[in-house]
């Protein structure tokens, strides 16, 4: 992988020079590293007034810590247009952006600039979500629906509500009153906010990007295709310079995304969240630990521009592969073929035998069908038993972020030779080479794959700085 190493199969050869991360561990990449070596699980009851809607099975998740939007750059104005999933997305691409080593100056237009010595049309984007602007079309849903009953409640609520027969109806009334308090009035920006497109549309205007600012929706994979296809957009010669990662933000007042999830069964249902064992790869895991959401984003460019401007590089990316198995819309074949054959292809992207690869960080959700299946095609192509871990074990699963969050962890991981434990592994379903303390490892090549529903499947190889 040196200076004399192989050309990419696609063209240039392309790095990762910063990053930038959002995580329930909290804002910047430093705080959530130091949270992941640490091994520190984030998970927190369910907020109690959810209980009001559904009698849920599962009663934990991983919750976002507050953070004010303004120390990070945006105004009041600009977070009253933004839906949380875009603000987030604006945060780690700031911190990218800085973690580069690139420089901005400002434009015409309000609250935007662009690189200095970078075209605006060499420049792009590249950003997975799985639900988009979710949280601001169900918070606007809400104020639609119950706007013109505010009032006639309030003074219903205010004269004891007799008409309803009794002590529990004006509970009940109470409840609702307090429910419809808790709702803004209806944002006139939320067609903007609850796009798909647009947390990359508000990179794109931010840091006028006119190569492209392109989303992409693959679910639990949208993060790690992201950069995937952003890797093969430098390396094309399409961009010297791309912004890529992924972005999520799944609460809501009546916490009706977790119920959507605890209704199919594919939420972690522990009693105690301290009690050993349970987690991803364990023999007692029982479902994946719901997270509020999170944001990753990497600044990708050729290893040529990325020298001429003396950047840092943090890793190089030296393979990518995406599939779909075809199997069904909420599981992956258990037989786990088509995902190995998608290995196969990514260490072959990359002219690597599987020997070669040191670290593989894993979806390792915490579900039943997926740890068994991933485990056993591991199993298969890696013999040598390379270093296993599961971010999602500390931090939850932020869907369509979590695989960039992952990218990021496997990129710092080759920075800094140090891997994170995986949380809450006591009996392991295989015997991998999971790791399970904090302490040096020599990687130098480590392997993220992500898996999804609708049998989406990606996997982005990266290897230690030239």
């Amino acid at each position: 992988m040196g200076d004399s190493g192989r050309v990419s199969a696609r063209g240039r050869r392309v790095v990762i020079t910063g990053l930038g991360v959002c995580s329930p561990f909290g804002i910047g990449r430093e705080i959530f590293w130091r949270g992941c070596l640490a091994g520190r699980r984030v998970i927190a009851p369910i907020p109690s007034a959810w209980s009001r809607y559904a009698a849920h099975r599962s009663r934990h998740w991983a919750p976002l810590p507050p953070y004010d939007p303004a120390a990070h750059g945006i105004s009041p104005g600009e977070a009253m247009r933004l839906d949380p999933a875009s603000m987030l997305c604006l945060i780690a691409a700031d911190e990218a952006i800085a973690d580069a080593g690139l420089r901005l100056e400002p434009t015409a237009r309000k609250h935007a600039s662009s690189f200095v010595g970078i075209p605006p049309a060499r420049a792009g984007c590249v950003i997975g979500n799985g639900a988009g602007g979710i949280s601001s079309l169900l918070m606007n849903h809400l104020s639609h629906l119950h706007e013109h009953r505010k009032e006639p409640l309030k003074r219903m609520a205010a004269e004891g509500a007799t008409v309803l027969a009794g002590p529990r109806a004006e509970s009940v009334l109470g409840d609702v009153v307090a429910d419809i308090g808790t709702v803004p009035r209806f944002n006139p920006f939320v067609v903007t906010m609850q796009m798909p497109n647009a947390s990359a549309a508000q990179l794109g205007l931010r840091y006028s990007l006119q190569a492209s600012t392109t989303t992409l929706s693959m679910a639990c994979a949208s993060g790690t295709i992201a950069i995937g296809h952003a890797y093969r957009a430098v390396a094309g010669g399409y961009m010297d310079l791309a912004l890529a990662g992924g972005t999520e933000s799944l609460a809501d007042p009546s916490g009706s995304v977790f119920r959507a999830f605890d209704t199919v069964r594919t939420l972690t249902c522990i009693a105690d969240p301290d009690a050993p064992g349970g987690g991803p790869f364990d023999r007692d895991r029982n479902g994946f630990l719901f997270a509020e959401g999170g944001s990753a984003v990497l600044t990708i460019e050729s290893l040529e521009h990325a020298r001429a401007r003396g950047a840092r590089v943090l890793a190089e990316i030296v393979g990518f592969q995406e599939a779909s198995d075809a199997h069904s819309i909420m599981a992956s074949d258990p037989g786990g073929g088509i995902v190995e054959a998608m290995v196969r292809r990514t260490l072959e992207d990359a002219a690597l035998d599987p020997s070669r690869i040191d670290y593989i960080n894993a979806h390792g959700t915490g579900t039943t069908a997926s740890d068994e299946m991933e485990s056993a095609v591991i199993e298969r192509t890696f013999p040598h038993r390379p270093f296993v871990n599961s971010t999602k074990s500390l931090i939850g699963h932020t869907i369509g972020a979590s695989g960039a969050i992952e990218a990021a962890v496997a990129c710092l991981g080759l920075e800094r030779q140090r891997l994170h434990p995986s949380a809450n592994l006591v009996a392991p379903v295989r015997d991998l080479n999971f790791v399970t303390d904090d302490r040096e490892r020599r990687i130098r090549t480590a392997l993220s794959l992500s898996f999804a529903f609708g049998g989406h499947s990606a996997a982005l190889l990266l290897a230690a700085a030239p």
